[in-house]
Protein backbone atom coordinates (compact mmCIF):
# COMPACT_ATOMS: atom_id res chain seq x y z
CA UNK A 1 0.00 0.00 0.00
CA UNK A 2 2.86 2.36 0.75
CA UNK A 3 4.57 1.61 -2.52
CA UNK A 4 1.45 2.36 -4.62
CA UNK A 5 0.60 5.50 -2.64
CA UNK A 6 -2.76 4.20 -1.39
CA UNK A 7 -1.78 4.08 2.24
CA UNK A 8 -2.02 7.15 4.40
CA UNK A 9 -1.00 7.18 7.97
CA UNK A 10 -3.32 8.66 10.56
CA UNK A 11 -2.32 9.96 13.94
CA UNK A 12 -5.04 9.59 16.47
CA UNK A 13 -5.23 12.12 19.21
CA UNK A 14 -8.09 12.50 21.63
CA UNK A 15 -8.15 16.32 21.41
CA UNK A 16 -7.43 16.80 17.72
CA UNK A 17 -9.99 16.06 15.04
CA UNK A 18 -8.60 14.51 11.89
CA UNK A 19 -11.69 15.35 9.86
CA UNK A 20 -10.83 17.87 7.15
CA UNK A 21 -13.05 20.89 6.60
CA UNK A 22 -14.89 20.87 3.28
CA UNK A 23 -13.84 23.70 0.96
CA UNK A 24 -16.22 25.29 -1.57
CA UNK A 25 -14.49 25.95 -4.87
CA UNK A 26 -16.33 27.91 -7.61
CA UNK A 27 -17.02 25.82 -10.64
CA UNK A 28 -15.46 27.07 -13.85
CA UNK A 29 -17.12 25.55 -16.93
CA UNK A 30 -15.08 24.35 -19.85
CA UNK A 31 -15.60 26.06 -23.27
CA UNK A 32 -17.90 23.31 -24.53
CA UNK A 33 -20.15 23.60 -21.48
CA UNK A 34 -20.15 27.40 -21.77
CA UNK A 35 -21.24 27.17 -25.41
CA UNK A 36 -23.98 24.72 -24.44
CA UNK A 37 -25.11 27.14 -21.70
CA UNK A 38 -25.22 30.06 -24.15
CA UNK A 39 -27.44 28.03 -26.49
CA UNK A 40 -29.93 27.24 -23.71
CA UNK A 41 -33.29 29.12 -23.77
CA UNK A 42 -33.38 32.22 -21.63
CA UNK A 43 -36.14 33.45 -19.35
CA UNK A 44 -37.73 36.74 -20.40
CA UNK A 45 -39.24 38.93 -17.69
CA UNK A 46 -42.55 40.59 -18.50
CA UNK A 47 -44.56 42.76 -16.12
CA UNK A 48 -48.04 41.26 -15.93
CA UNK A 49 -50.83 41.39 -13.44
CA UNK A 50 -50.21 37.69 -12.58
CA UNK A 51 -46.47 38.29 -12.12
CA UNK A 52 -45.56 35.28 -14.25
CA UNK A 53 -42.12 34.58 -15.69
CA UNK A 54 -42.18 32.69 -18.97
CA UNK A 55 -39.48 31.26 -21.17
CA UNK A 56 -39.06 32.65 -24.64
CA UNK A 57 -39.75 29.24 -26.18
CA UNK A 58 -40.92 26.95 -23.42
CA UNK A 59 -43.65 26.42 -20.87
CA UNK A 60 -43.69 28.28 -17.52
CA UNK A 61 -40.67 27.47 -15.41
CA UNK A 62 -41.29 25.42 -12.29
CA UNK A 63 -38.31 25.47 -9.93
CA UNK A 64 -37.67 25.55 -6.28
CA UNK A 65 -39.68 27.79 -3.97
CA UNK A 66 -36.77 30.18 -3.59
CA UNK A 67 -36.19 30.27 -7.32
CA UNK A 68 -39.85 30.96 -8.12
CA UNK A 69 -39.97 33.72 -5.50
CA UNK A 70 -36.85 35.41 -6.85
CA UNK A 71 -37.89 35.16 -10.50
CA UNK A 72 -41.38 36.43 -9.69
CA UNK A 73 -40.02 39.49 -7.87
CA UNK A 74 -37.71 40.44 -10.72
CA UNK A 75 -34.79 39.45 -12.89
CA UNK A 76 -31.23 40.43 -13.60
CA UNK A 77 -29.91 40.69 -17.13
CA UNK A 78 -27.26 38.28 -18.28
CA UNK A 79 -24.02 40.31 -18.50
CA UNK A 80 -22.74 38.07 -21.26
CA UNK A 81 -25.81 38.43 -23.45
CA UNK A 82 -24.86 41.91 -24.69
CA UNK A 83 -28.12 43.50 -23.52
CA UNK A 84 -28.72 46.42 -21.16
CA UNK A 85 -28.56 45.49 -17.49
CA UNK A 86 -30.90 48.35 -16.59
CA UNK A 87 -34.50 47.22 -17.26
CA UNK A 88 -35.94 50.71 -16.78
CA UNK A 89 -33.63 52.23 -19.40
CA UNK A 90 -34.48 49.41 -21.79
CA UNK A 91 -38.22 49.95 -21.40
CA UNK A 92 -37.90 53.73 -21.78
CA UNK A 93 -35.99 53.28 -25.04
CA UNK A 94 -38.66 50.92 -26.31
CA UNK A 95 -36.26 47.97 -26.30
CA UNK A 96 -37.48 44.49 -25.32
CA UNK A 97 -37.34 43.48 -21.70
CA UNK A 98 -33.88 42.19 -20.65
CA UNK A 99 -33.33 38.46 -20.45
CA UNK A 100 -33.42 36.84 -17.05
CA UNK A 101 -30.73 34.49 -15.79
CA UNK A 102 -31.31 31.25 -13.97
CA UNK A 103 -32.92 31.83 -10.56
CA UNK A 104 -30.07 30.37 -8.56
CA UNK A 105 -27.23 31.88 -10.60
CA UNK A 106 -27.15 35.29 -8.88
CA UNK A 107 -27.58 33.57 -5.55
CA UNK A 108 -24.64 31.24 -6.20
CA UNK A 109 -22.55 34.18 -7.36
CA UNK A 110 -23.10 36.00 -4.07
CA UNK A 111 -22.46 32.85 -2.04
CA UNK A 112 -19.23 32.22 -3.96
CA UNK A 113 -18.06 35.75 -3.16
CA UNK A 114 -18.24 34.98 0.56
CA UNK A 115 -21.77 36.18 1.38
CA UNK A 116 -23.87 33.95 3.57
CA UNK A 117 -26.88 32.29 1.99
CA UNK A 118 -29.27 34.29 4.20
CA UNK A 119 -27.73 37.64 3.22
CA UNK A 120 -27.52 36.57 -0.43
CA UNK A 121 -31.23 35.80 -0.47
CA UNK A 122 -31.98 39.18 1.09
CA UNK A 123 -29.80 41.06 -1.41
CA UNK A 124 -31.24 39.27 -4.43
CA UNK A 125 -34.77 39.85 -3.19
CA UNK A 126 -34.04 43.56 -2.58
CA UNK A 127 -32.53 43.99 -6.05
CA UNK A 128 -35.47 42.30 -7.74
CA UNK A 129 -38.00 44.27 -5.71
CA UNK A 130 -36.33 47.53 -6.76
CA UNK A 131 -36.37 46.45 -10.39
CA UNK A 132 -40.03 45.48 -10.09
CA UNK A 133 -40.93 48.83 -8.52
CA UNK A 134 -39.07 50.77 -11.21
CA UNK A 135 -40.72 48.84 -14.01
CA UNK A 136 -44.11 49.31 -12.35
CA UNK A 137 -43.62 53.08 -12.21
CA UNK A 138 -42.52 53.18 -15.85
CA UNK A 139 -45.52 51.13 -16.95
CA UNK A 140 -47.88 53.29 -14.86
CA UNK A 141 -46.53 56.47 -16.45
CA UNK A 142 -46.86 55.01 -19.95
CA UNK A 143 -50.39 53.78 -19.23
CA UNK A 144 -51.47 57.13 -17.76
CA UNK A 145 -52.17 55.75 -14.29
CA UNK A 146 -50.01 58.51 -12.83
CA UNK A 147 -51.01 61.83 -14.51
CA UNK A 148 -47.61 63.44 -14.12
CA UNK A 149 -48.31 66.21 -16.63
CA UNK A 150 -51.61 67.10 -14.96
CA UNK A 151 -50.00 67.14 -11.51
CA UNK A 152 -47.15 69.33 -12.72
CA UNK A 153 -49.63 71.68 -14.37
CA UNK A 154 -51.65 71.99 -11.16
CA UNK A 155 -48.51 72.68 -9.12
CA UNK A 156 -47.26 75.29 -11.60
CA UNK A 157 -50.67 76.94 -11.73
CA UNK A 158 -50.90 77.11 -7.94
CA UNK A 159 -47.38 78.56 -7.75
CA UNK A 160 -48.26 81.18 -10.37
CA UNK A 161 -51.42 82.15 -8.49
CA UNK A 162 -49.53 82.47 -5.21
CA UNK A 163 -46.85 84.56 -6.91
CA UNK A 164 -49.46 86.77 -8.60
CA UNK A 165 -51.42 87.47 -5.41
CA UNK A 166 -48.20 88.05 -3.47
CA UNK A 167 -47.07 90.52 -6.12
CA UNK A 168 -50.41 92.35 -6.04
CA UNK A 169 -50.36 92.60 -2.23
CA UNK A 170 -46.76 93.83 -2.32
CA UNK A 171 -47.60 96.46 -4.93
CA UNK A 172 -50.56 97.71 -2.90
CA UNK A 173 -48.42 97.90 0.25
CA UNK A 174 -45.67 99.81 -1.57
CA UNK A 175 -48.21 102.20 -3.11
CA UNK A 176 -49.72 102.95 0.30
CA UNK A 177 -46.26 103.49 1.80
CA UNK A 178 -45.37 105.85 -1.05
CA UNK A 179 -48.50 107.93 -0.49
CA UNK A 180 -47.83 108.17 3.24
CA UNK A 181 -44.18 109.10 2.72
CA UNK A 182 -45.15 111.76 0.18
CA UNK A 183 -47.48 113.29 2.74
CA UNK A 184 -44.73 113.14 5.36
CA UNK A 185 -42.34 114.75 2.85
CA UNK A 186 -44.71 117.67 2.32
CA UNK A 187 -44.96 118.04 6.08
CA UNK A 188 -41.17 118.06 6.38
CA UNK A 189 -40.84 120.74 3.72
CA UNK A 190 -43.46 122.83 5.49
CA UNK A 191 -41.62 122.35 8.78
CA UNK A 192 -38.31 123.54 7.32
CA UNK A 193 -40.03 126.52 5.69
CA UNK A 194 -41.62 127.59 8.98
CA UNK A 195 -38.78 126.80 11.39
CA UNK A 196 -36.02 128.39 9.29
CA UNK A 197 -33.63 125.45 9.76
CA UNK A 198 -30.49 125.79 7.62
CA UNK A 199 -29.11 122.24 7.95
CA UNK A 200 -28.89 119.65 5.13
CA UNK A 201 -29.67 122.22 2.44
CA UNK A 202 -28.85 119.95 -0.52
CA UNK A 203 -31.14 117.15 0.66
CA UNK A 204 -33.94 119.63 1.29
CA UNK A 205 -33.57 121.05 -2.22
CA UNK A 206 -33.66 117.55 -3.70
CA UNK A 207 -36.81 116.78 -1.73
CA UNK A 208 -38.47 119.98 -2.95
CA UNK A 209 -37.57 119.05 -6.54
CA UNK A 210 -39.40 115.71 -6.48
CA UNK A 211 -42.39 117.32 -4.77
CA UNK A 212 -42.62 120.05 -7.40
CA UNK A 213 -42.35 117.46 -10.18
CA UNK A 214 -45.13 115.37 -8.60
CA UNK A 215 -47.47 118.38 -8.41
CA UNK A 216 -46.72 119.45 -11.99
CA UNK A 217 -47.11 115.89 -13.26
CA UNK A 218 -50.50 115.53 -11.59
CA UNK A 219 -51.80 118.79 -13.04
CA UNK A 220 -50.55 118.05 -16.55
CA UNK A 221 -51.86 114.50 -16.43
CA UNK A 222 -55.35 115.68 -15.45
CA UNK A 223 -55.30 118.35 -18.16
CA UNK A 224 -54.29 116.00 -20.97
CA UNK A 225 -56.57 113.17 -19.86
CA UNK A 226 -59.57 115.48 -20.10
CA UNK A 227 -58.68 116.17 -23.74
CA UNK A 228 -57.07 112.89 -24.70
CA UNK A 229 -60.27 111.36 -26.11
CA UNK A 230 -60.59 113.81 -29.00
CA UNK A 231 -56.84 113.89 -29.50
CA UNK A 232 -56.66 110.09 -29.59
CA UNK A 233 -59.48 109.97 -32.12
CA UNK A 234 -57.85 112.49 -34.45
CA UNK A 235 -54.21 111.38 -34.05
CA UNK A 236 -54.15 107.77 -32.83
CA UNK A 237 -50.50 107.06 -33.71
CA UNK A 238 -49.19 110.33 -32.31
CA UNK A 239 -51.25 109.87 -29.14
CA UNK A 240 -49.81 106.40 -28.53
CA UNK A 241 -46.27 107.63 -29.20
CA UNK A 242 -46.61 110.55 -26.80
CA UNK A 243 -48.04 108.28 -24.11
CA UNK A 244 -45.17 105.80 -24.40
CA UNK A 245 -42.51 108.53 -24.39
CA UNK A 246 -44.10 110.26 -21.41
CA UNK A 247 -44.21 107.02 -19.41
CA UNK A 248 -40.59 106.24 -20.26
CA UNK A 249 -39.14 109.65 -19.40
CA UNK A 250 -41.23 109.99 -16.23
CA UNK A 251 -40.00 106.62 -14.99
CA UNK A 252 -36.40 107.40 -15.96
CA UNK A 253 -36.51 110.71 -14.11
CA UNK A 254 -37.85 109.11 -10.93
CA UNK A 255 -35.26 106.34 -11.08
CA UNK A 256 -32.42 108.84 -11.54
CA UNK A 257 -33.76 110.96 -8.69
CA UNK A 258 -33.84 107.95 -6.36
CA UNK A 259 -30.29 106.90 -7.26
CA UNK A 260 -28.94 110.43 -6.81
CA UNK A 261 -30.76 110.78 -3.49
CA UNK A 262 -29.17 107.55 -2.27
CA UNK A 263 -25.76 108.86 -3.33
CA UNK A 264 -26.37 112.11 -1.43
CA UNK A 265 -27.42 110.22 1.69
CA UNK A 266 -24.24 108.14 1.69
CA UNK A 267 -21.94 111.11 1.01
CA UNK A 268 -23.54 113.80 3.15
CA UNK A 269 -21.87 114.66 6.43
CA UNK A 270 -23.71 113.89 9.63
CA UNK A 271 -24.97 117.04 11.28
CA UNK A 272 -26.60 117.57 14.60
CA UNK A 273 -29.52 119.85 15.09
CA UNK A 274 -32.90 120.30 13.42
CA UNK A 275 -32.14 118.15 10.31
CA UNK A 276 -30.23 115.26 11.85
CA UNK A 277 -32.97 112.76 10.90
CA UNK A 278 -33.39 113.98 7.30
CA UNK A 279 -30.74 111.67 5.68
CA UNK A 280 -32.41 108.60 7.18
CA UNK A 281 -35.82 109.68 5.90
CA UNK A 282 -34.45 110.46 2.44
CA UNK A 283 -32.80 107.03 2.22
CA UNK A 284 -36.05 105.21 3.04
CA UNK A 285 -38.12 107.51 0.82
CA UNK A 286 -35.79 107.04 -2.16
CA UNK A 287 -35.84 103.24 -1.74
CA UNK A 288 -39.64 103.07 -1.57
CA UNK A 289 -40.04 105.44 -4.53
CA UNK A 290 -37.57 103.42 -6.61
CA UNK A 291 -39.46 100.22 -5.83
CA UNK A 292 -42.70 101.89 -6.86
CA UNK A 293 -41.17 103.16 -10.12
CA UNK A 294 -39.60 99.87 -11.19
CA UNK A 295 -42.17 97.35 -9.92
CA UNK A 296 -45.47 98.85 -8.81
CA UNK A 297 -46.13 101.19 -11.74
CA UNK A 298 -45.53 98.57 -14.50
CA UNK A 299 -47.52 95.87 -12.69
CA UNK A 300 -50.48 98.12 -11.90
CA UNK A 301 -50.45 99.52 -15.43
CA UNK A 302 -50.65 96.02 -16.90
CA UNK A 303 -53.44 95.09 -14.49
CA UNK A 304 -55.43 98.21 -15.40
CA UNK A 305 -55.03 97.53 -19.12
CA UNK A 306 -56.22 93.97 -18.57
CA UNK A 307 -59.25 95.14 -16.57
CA UNK A 308 -60.13 97.72 -19.22
CA UNK A 309 -59.84 95.10 -21.96
CA UNK A 310 -62.05 92.68 -20.01
CA UNK A 311 -64.60 95.41 -19.34
CA UNK A 312 -64.66 96.52 -22.98
CA UNK A 313 -65.25 92.94 -24.17
CA UNK A 314 -67.94 92.18 -21.60
CA UNK A 315 -65.95 89.66 -19.55
CA UNK A 316 -66.66 91.38 -16.22
CA UNK A 317 -69.84 91.03 -14.25
CA UNK A 318 -70.57 92.78 -10.95
CA UNK A 319 -73.46 93.11 -8.53
CA UNK A 320 -74.23 96.48 -10.06
CA UNK A 321 -75.06 94.82 -13.36
CA UNK A 322 -78.52 95.17 -14.86
CA UNK A 323 -81.13 92.51 -14.26
CA UNK A 324 -82.14 90.07 -16.95
CA UNK A 325 -84.43 91.54 -19.60
CA UNK A 326 -83.29 95.16 -19.28
CA UNK A 327 -81.71 95.24 -22.73
CA UNK A 328 -84.51 93.23 -24.36
CA UNK A 329 -87.14 95.74 -23.21
CA UNK A 330 -85.42 98.67 -24.95
CA UNK A 331 -86.42 99.89 -28.38
CA UNK A 332 -84.13 98.47 -31.08
CA UNK A 333 -83.76 99.34 -34.76
CA UNK A 334 -81.19 99.30 -37.56
CA UNK A 335 -79.33 102.19 -39.14
CA UNK A 336 -81.23 104.61 -41.33
CA UNK A 337 -79.68 107.85 -42.67
CA UNK A 338 -82.91 109.76 -42.05
CA UNK A 339 -82.79 109.06 -38.31
CA UNK A 340 -79.50 110.86 -37.72
CA UNK A 341 -78.26 114.41 -38.09
CA UNK A 342 -76.26 115.52 -41.09
CA UNK A 343 -72.58 115.97 -40.40
CA UNK A 344 -72.44 119.33 -42.23
CA UNK A 345 -75.45 120.88 -40.48
CA UNK A 346 -74.69 122.16 -36.95
CA UNK A 347 -78.35 123.16 -36.41
CA UNK A 348 -79.67 119.63 -36.95
CA UNK A 349 -81.03 118.44 -33.58
CA UNK A 350 -81.31 114.78 -34.53
CA UNK A 351 -78.92 112.26 -32.89
CA UNK A 352 -75.37 112.12 -34.14
CA UNK A 353 -74.17 109.28 -36.33
CA UNK A 354 -71.69 108.05 -33.72
CA UNK A 355 -71.86 105.41 -31.00
CA UNK A 356 -70.75 107.08 -27.74
CA UNK A 357 -69.33 103.80 -26.38
CA UNK A 358 -67.14 102.41 -29.19
CA UNK A 359 -66.82 105.77 -31.03
CA UNK A 360 -67.65 104.18 -34.38
CA UNK A 361 -70.08 105.57 -36.93
CA UNK A 362 -73.34 103.71 -37.31
CA UNK A 363 -73.01 104.03 -41.07
CA UNK A 364 -69.81 101.96 -41.05
CA UNK A 365 -71.72 98.84 -40.02
CA UNK A 366 -75.39 99.51 -40.78
CA UNK A 367 -76.39 95.91 -40.04
CA UNK A 368 -75.61 96.33 -36.34
CA UNK A 369 -78.62 96.82 -34.09
CA UNK A 370 -79.05 100.20 -32.36
CA UNK A 371 -80.93 100.61 -29.08
CA UNK A 372 -82.62 103.64 -27.55
CA UNK A 373 -82.33 104.08 -23.79
CA UNK A 374 -85.37 105.16 -21.72
CA UNK A 375 -83.46 108.13 -20.29
CA UNK A 376 -85.28 111.40 -19.74
CA UNK A 377 -85.67 114.11 -20.84
CA UNK A 378 -83.76 112.90 -23.89
CA UNK A 379 -83.00 109.26 -24.76
CA UNK A 380 -79.60 108.12 -25.98
CA UNK A 381 -78.63 105.88 -28.88
CA UNK A 382 -75.81 103.36 -29.01
CA UNK A 383 -74.97 99.96 -30.40
CA UNK A 384 -76.93 97.13 -28.80
CA UNK A 385 -73.74 95.11 -28.45
CA UNK A 386 -71.90 97.95 -26.70
CA UNK A 387 -74.74 98.61 -24.27
CA UNK A 388 -75.08 94.89 -23.55
CA UNK A 389 -71.46 94.69 -22.43
CA UNK A 390 -71.88 97.80 -20.33
CA UNK A 391 -75.00 96.44 -18.59
CA UNK A 392 -72.99 93.48 -17.33
CA UNK A 393 -71.12 95.89 -15.04
CA UNK A 394 -73.67 98.60 -14.30
CA UNK A 395 -77.39 99.29 -14.71
CA UNK A 396 -76.77 103.03 -15.08
CA UNK A 397 -76.64 104.80 -18.44
CA UNK A 398 -73.04 105.35 -19.61
CA UNK A 399 -73.96 108.84 -20.89
CA UNK A 400 -76.13 110.51 -18.23
CA UNK A 401 -75.67 108.05 -15.34
CA UNK A 402 -79.43 107.58 -15.12
CA UNK A 403 -80.86 104.37 -13.69
CA UNK A 404 -82.03 102.37 -16.70
CA UNK A 405 -84.05 99.91 -14.62
CA UNK A 406 -86.01 102.66 -12.84
CA UNK A 407 -86.51 104.49 -16.13
CA UNK A 408 -87.98 101.35 -17.68
CA UNK A 409 -90.29 100.78 -14.72
CA UNK A 410 -91.44 104.40 -14.90
CA UNK A 411 -92.09 104.13 -18.63
CA UNK A 412 -94.11 100.95 -18.13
Amino acid sequence: LKSCGCYRSRISHPSVSTKKKKMTVPYVPVPSEQAEYNDMPRLSFSVRSEGSVNSTNSAPVRGSAIGRAITTLGSIADPGSGMDTNPVAAVLRGAPAPLAVEPEERLQELISSGTSRREALRQVTRENMNAEAQLGVVESIEAGALPIAWSCGVCCGAACLVFFFTLIITCLAVAICTILMNLVGFGISLFFAVSGCDKQVELRQWLLLIQAVCIAEGCLSSFFKSRSLAFRERFPVLSSTVSVLYTFFAGAFRACWCLHAQALVTSVAKEDGCAAWLPRFMGVFASVLLLQTLVVVPVMSLCMHFVQWAAAHGHLSTRRGAKTGTLENMKSFTYSPDAFAASDDPNDMRPQDLCPVCLEFYSQEPEKAIVQTPCSPRPHLMHRECLGKWLQMSHFCPICRGDLEDAQDTAV
